[in-house]
């Protein structure tokens, strides 16, 4: 009885783990919707080329260059806003 006690309240407190982590991922990403959002078109259409069957005389290769481009971009804009926001928070 004590085992199963054990192992239930485990699940318990790991399912309330997953919920806390996913609520702050929901935060995180309402807080940059559109950063967010292009972020998950892009990386949609980089595995799209990455699973095309031609390379299209390199133009294929060159379009996912282009897009791990635009993600580190995405993700240098999103840290700058957090971190000028933290910033912003000490100064009030």
């Amino acid at each position: 009885m004590k085992k199963l006690l054990g192992t239930a309240t485990a699940i318990v407190f790991a399912a309330g783990l997953a919920i806390s982590t996913q609520t702050l991922a929901d935060m995180h990403h309402e807080h940059h919707p559109e950063l967010h959002k292009a972020r998950e078109k892009l990386e949609h259409a980089k595995s799209d080329l990455e699973h095309a069957a031609h390379d299209y005389g390199g133009h294929r290769v060159a379009a996912i260059k282009a897009i791990d481009t635009a993600l580190g971009e995405l993700h240098a804009a999103i840290d700058y806003d957090e971190h000028h926001e933290a910033e912003e928070h000490e100064h009030h």
